[in-house]
C-alpha cells in the first residue's frame, strides 16, 4: 500500500457484493450452457450475501500485514452513495450456479506476486509495490 491511507467513503458499512472473476466466468458456463425455458432472460450475477466496504478493507488489509487501523480514513461519504448495493442471484443458483470465491480478498495474492512496474511476475513474494 506503499504507506497510503485507504480512504472508505461514509463509515464503511454499504453493502456490496463482491465477485472474483473466477465465479464470474463460471457463472457464465452456467448461462451459455443452459438450455430451458429461460434463455434469453437476464440473469444476475452475484454473492449470496453482502459484505460491508471496511470489512472487505480490513480483511485486505489482514492478508498485507498492515494495521486497518492505522491506514483506513473514512471520508465524507460520496453523494448517493447506495446503502445496499445487492442484486438477487436467486436465478443464477436455480441454474446450478454455486458461489465459491472468498469475494474481496482472493485477487490479493494475484497482485502481491506481480511488478506494479513492469506488471510481470516477482520473482519473491512481497505486498510492497515499488514507486514510480
Amino acid at each position: 500500500m506503499r504507506g497510503m491511507p485507504l480512504p472508505i467513503y461514509g463509515d464503511g458499512s454499504n453493502l456490496r457484493s463482491y465477485l472474483h472473476c473466477e465465479d464470474v466466468a463460471e457463472a457464465f458456463d452456467v448461462v451459455v450452457l443452459h438450455r430451458g425455458d429461460q434463455v434469453g432472460h437476464v440473469y444476475n450475477i452475484a454473492a449470496a450475501k453482502g459484505r460491508g466496504v471496511v470489512d472487505v478493507a480490513r480483511d485486505i488489509c489482514g492478508i498485507l500485514g498492515v494495521d486497518a487501523e492505522k491506514v483506513i480514513r473514512f471520508m465524507e461519504d460520496r453523494p448517493f452513495n447506495d446503502q445496499r448495493y445487492f442484486l438477487d442471484g436467486e436465478k443464477m443458483r436455480r441454474l446450478g450456479y454455486v458461489f465459491t470465491s472468498h469475494p474481496g480478498v482472493s485477487c490479493v495474492f494475484y497482485y502481491m506476486t506481480i511488478d506494479c512496474r513492469t506488471h510481470t511476475k516477482r520473482t519473491t513474494r512481497s505486498s510492497k509495490c515499488a514507486s514510480s
